[in-house]
């Protein structure tokens, strides 16, 4: 029987055989990339729903302008009317998160010529009433003639970032003048 010995270059052959295979390594690199292509993904989705949240609350607000300056006297229902269009709005969004402020006011001058500004009536959902609106519309009208404010609020809450951002607060303000008569007022 003959005996033959393993030489030592066919191991050292062998060795670097191992060392030259990149197999695995494409397995390693994709274990070190993958996570960050997610967080990526994750972060592009965020983003879009952020923008796209934004535009509904924009889109809100002009919504409930645009219904009630359509009216020379408006009603509570013609409010809730306008709140319920905010909210199907905002869909498929939680409307929970949803806050809206309408205020109608009328321009005045007193008696040294200075603008006054008279708030007619004001109606507020889920938020407390914007305390600027109301300031802000200083201009916008002459005597005798009046404006709708309208703030809407919504709380965006992302879904997968909310442990590193939290919640965003957007506000939305929109101004409109009624397209049938100088003022608008409500009715009970």
């Amino acid at each position: 029987m003959r005996m033959t010995k393993n030489k030592p270059g066919k191991f050292l052959r062998y060795l670097i055989k191992v060392a030259g295979d990149d197999g695995g390594m494409a397995a390693a690199e994709a274990a070190l990339i993958l996570p960050l292509l997610m967080i990526f993904l994750v972060g592009v989705f965020e983003i879009g729903m952020g923008i796209s949240s934004n535009q509904k609350t924009i889109r809100a607000s002009q919504i409930v302008a645009d219904l009630l300056s359509r009216e020379r006297v408006v009603n509570g229902g013609d409010i809730a009317e306008a709140f319920e269009a905010a909210r199907q709005a905002i869909l498929p969004l939680d409307d929970s998160n949803l806050g809206i402020d309408v205020v109608s006011v009328e321009f005045e001058e007193d008696s040294s010529g200075n603008e006054q500004i008279n708030t007619l009536w004001r109606e507020t959902q889920n938020m407390n009433a914007d305390a600027f609106v109301v300031n802000d519309m200083s201009g916008l009208g002459g005597p005798g003639e009046g404006a709708l404010g309208v703030v809407v609020t919504y709380e965006y809450r992302p879904l997968f970032s909310s442990f590193m951002v939290g919640r965003i607060d957007m506000r939305e303000v929109s101004f409109v003048r009624s397209r049938k008569s100088s003022v608008i007022i409500r009715q009970n």
